[in-house]
């Protein structure tokens, strides 16, 4: 497996203090290769799941391995790098920086990554390219 989640929960206490259970014991894997997909209504904890998988968020209880490494058992900036190398997110807005173009916009991610600037930015002009984004 490359991801597992196992056990997860996590709440929130709204303003009027009240606790709002988002993920309630959530389990899954997921192989090298698969495609997977997150749907259901709004406030359903679609968002609370992926923010924790991908070490963005602390869950209450549970795990998340990657790659068979607890992802939380890593510092702040190593769970950054992990995510850089590992990871990819489409999030619902494009926080874009306005004043950056497409290769800088692309490059914002690996910003304190051991990789040279020159292998990142042959990576990311790559990318662009196959996308037809260049």
């Amino acid at each position: 497996m490359v991801l597992k989640v196992a056990g997860l929960k996590k709440s929130y206490i709204t303003k009027k203090d009240i606790e709002v259970k988002a993920l309630q014991g959530v389990s899954l894997e997921v192989g090298e290769g698969e495609l997977v997909e997150v749907n259901g209504p709004s406030g359903c904890g679609k968002t609370t799941l992926l923010l924790i998988s991908g070490g963005l968020l602390f869950p209450d209880e549970g795990e998340i391995l990657l790659n068979n490494n607890n992802l939380y058992s890593y510092t702040s900036q190593q769970r950054d790098k992990v995510r850089a190398e590992n990871m990819g997110f489409v999030f619902q807005q494009f926080y874009l920086v306005p004043y950056l173009n497409v290769l800088e916009n692309v490059l914002v991610p690996s910003i304190g990554l051991n990789s040279g600037p020159a292998s990142l930015n042959k990576r990311a002009e790559e990318l662009l390219k196959k996308f037809n984004l260049h």
